[in-house]
């Protein structure tokens, strides 16, 4: 929303009212134009970015948000334009904005409040930023106070990030008043759900040699030591067969490396046999035969236990696991569990989120370089972009949530929805000559508007979230929040003050270095030259200066 409102300030500016709906709409595009391509395209990068990553959920994410950036710029260049012009018309036409086709008999006088309404004097928030806020802010208190909280708010947010958990558990998708949820706690309550099933799996493979037998028997013996699983909880066939074994007059035992097994040659006979004896039948579903009754797969089934829970010790329990399976490599073991996707998911989660972050990072630092043309203001964006994410990333812990799949995506997204503030402070500093002061107070006004009512329309998108019942949606409405006054805050209070005070180089004397002086305009040279031309009888000569960044 930050670059609509963008284009509607640029449309309302006071020196453009008087013109005609086609050089009003022409101007309007030329000033903000520049400043809503820079952050439209590195939205797409930082999005861009994120769907590269080896995490399906994020992936797929990232890959709509991108299609959504460039649908949206798209329609703002579009159709967003004659919608502007469509409404220059009728204003011209002195139509009421609401009843388009009636006449308004008095257009000047206040819907709000007595008197007429002067189009050549900014809006109300405007004016209070121009005469209140900006002098208040650049004072040298304003200054102190501003970095004291940009500072602090750094330091707390930094902490936070040290607090901060990866835990990811099935029971936060449930919703709240779902049945399911109930079901849940009772079986907590009297069962212990953290209890999660986990099976070894083995597959085609010599189980008769006696590497085969004595790995099964060693990864056995590792099971029994793992205090990790619910005591007696493994349904495991090989010691039953073994005792079975000892006990069969017909089967030639053997001692390798202290472990019981069964010659090579009446292994198959003797399993056969126990599997269709009594001390067989409760095994019958974990081993299966080929056609010429030797074993093909076998499974055992355990239960990790619930003294624990949470993302980093059930990641612990399936490394374990993983590495006992291991031991039976002579059948290709391989150890699995029902949520063990999401266990890898995480162990991988955070590598995966620091990468995806400093590719977009890099991708927003490349662009806005390119688009501003000087290393200064790129590092200042990519700075603030940086303290953003790690105070986001800290009001996670704050609100006592976890840092897993679900917050993480909201983290690769900030990147993409607060260089939309920063970046257009930013642009409107280095469109302006002065003091740093007077620069800083100049971009605070024309785009601290914009900057305002697009951190406010998108609070109140998310009033319906306030009551969500659903993980997910609890989520992203904290983190929006948070995404979003971060970005404001640093946007209108932290960076006006760093512009101020570093004074990047400005569009002008870039090109004034470039032996490019001519082409630049200010906004009052821009519009004498409109009105100058405008007046000229002959309609192919009428012209509009578009002013460019660079």
């Amino acid at each position: 929303t930050d670059d609509t409102f963008v284009l509607v300030a640029a449309f309302q500016h006071p020196d453009v009212m008087d013109l005609e709906p086609r050089e009003r709409v022409a101007e309007a595009m030329a000033r903000a134009g520049s400043s809503i391509s820079v952050t439209s395209l590195t939205d797409l990068v930082a999005f861009l970015a994120g769907s590269y990553s080896s995490i399906p959920v994020v992936q797929a994410f990232c890959q709509f948000a991108a299609i959504g950036v460039s649908l949206t710029f798209f329609m703002q260049i579009t159709s967003f334009a004659v919608a502007m012009y469509l409404a220059g018309e009728r204003e011209q036409k002195e139509k009421l904005d609401v009843f388009c086709c009636v006449t308004a008999s008095n257009p000047d006088k206040k819907l709000v409040g007595k008197g007429d309404f002067a189009r050549d004097s900014p809006e109300i928030l405007t004016r209070f930023l121009r005469d209140t806020y900006t002098p208040r802010l650049l004072s040298v208190p304003g200054k102190i106070i501003a970095v004291s909280l940009g500072v602090g708010l750094l330091a707390l947010g930094i902490w936070a990030c040290t607090q901060v958990e990866v835990d990811f558990q099935f029971k936060w998708f449930v919703p709240e008043d779902s049945y399911y949820q109930d079901t849940l706690k009772i079986e907590e309550r009297y069962w212990g759900a953290s209890e999660m099933p986990v099976s070894i799996y083995t597959f085609e493979g010599e189980y008769s040699s006696e590497i085969a037998q004595t790995q099964y028997s060693r990864m056995t013996t590792a099971l029994d030591n793992n205090e990790r699983l619910v005591l007696d909880s493994c349904i495991n066939w090989w010691p039953n067969f073994v005792a079975f074994a000892e006990t069969n007059a017909t089967a030639s035992m053997r001692t390798v490396d202290g472990q019981r097994i069964v010659s090579s040659s009446d292994f198959d006979a003797t399993l056969l046999k126990f599997y269709n004896s009594n001390d067989g039948a409760a095994y019958t579903a974990y081993l299966t035969f080929t056609s010429d009754d030797q074993l093909r797969l076998s499974q055992i089934r355990c239960l990790d236990d619930g003294d624990k829970d949470g993302i980093p010790y059930r990641t612990e329990q399936m490394d374990e696991m993983r590495n006992i399976a291991d031991i039976c490599s002579a059948v290709d073991a391989v150890a699995f569990g029902p949520w063990y996707w999401n266990y890898d998911a995480h162990k991988i989660f955070l590598r995966e989120i620091v990468i995806n972050l400093a590719i977009a990072l890099s991708g927003v630092f490349v662009i806005v370089t390119l688009m501003m043309g000087s290393l200064v203001p790129s590092l200042i964006v990519t700075t603030m972009l940086i303290i953003i994410d790690i105070e986001v990333l800290g009001s996670i812990y704050l609100a006592g949530d976890y840092f897993n799949t679900v917050t993480g995506i909201n983290l690769v997204l900030a990147v993409g929805l607060s260089v939309d503030a920063v970046a257009h402070i930013t642009h409107s500093f280095l469109a302006h000559d002065g003091t740093g002061n007077e620069r800083a107070a100049q971009a605070v006004t024309e785009i601290g508007r914009s900057v305002f009512n697009g951190a406010m329309s998108t609070m109140i998108v998310l009033i319906p979230l306030v009551g969500a019942r659903t993980y997910v949606f609890q989520v992203f409405f904290r983190t929006y929040v948070a995404i979003i006054g971060f970005s404001a805050f640093n946007g209108l209070v932290v960076l006006p003050v760093i512009l101020s005070m570093v004074q990047p180089t400005s569009f002008n004397t870039i090109r004034n270095k470039l032996g490019m002086a001519e082409q630049g305009h200010s906004e009052k040279d821009a519009q004498s030259a409109i009105e100058s031309a405008n007046t000229d009888h002959q309609p192919e000569k009428r012209v509009v200066l578009m002013t460019t960044s660079i």
